[in-house]
């Protein structure tokens, strides 16, 4: 399979995967995984367009408390991951990248979605509201039988 239908049946799973697994590395040094809302999949189908123009480059984005010890971790150690997974139809994808804080008030108020009052009560501006900025470095996966990887570095 050319790396060109490989990036697009990656960006077709990402887009059918209700959640994402973050990975960053914690202040002890060991991998801290947790499952999160992905802002690309069919939960959140109204962002697609949105998010679009980054499908090139496999940005990513994450809401997250600012509380919480994702934030921590990201500012001592910026390296992450990204999961992905339909095992079902035995197709994973693993994003490694570097992610930050991303302060921009536009995307903030872009990327907020009604019923996020649940966890952030003063809306889009609430002080405890993040969104985080993933760039992807590489991705790597299987998809069958078949094992991939591509490299994005040249795209950043």
């Amino acid at each position: 399979m050319s790396e060109h239908k490989i990036k697009k049946a990656c960006l077709d799973l990402i887009a059918s995967c209700p959640d994402v697994v973050l990975t960053t590395i914690g202040a002890d040094g060991f991998p801290q995984a947790r499952v999160m809302f992905n802002l690309r999949g069919p939960r959140y189908s109204e962002l697609q367009e949105y998010l679009r123009p980054f499908d090139g480059t496999f940005r990513y984005y994450l809401d997250t408390n600012t509380s919480s010890s994702k934030i921590r971790d990201v500012r001592s150690r910026p390296q992450a991951s990204l999961f992905f997974c339909r095992p079902e139809i035995f197709f994973s994808l693993m994003l490694a990248g570097d992610l930050t804080v991303d302060e921009d008030p536009v995307l903030r108020r872009e990327l907020w979605r009604p019923g996020w009052e649940t966890y952030y009560p003063a809306g889009p501006e609430d002080p405890d509201y993040t969104i985080l900025r993933f760039d992807s470095r590489y991705g790597r996966g299987w998809n069958g039988s078949v094992n991939y990887f591509f490299d994005l570095r040249e795209k950043r």
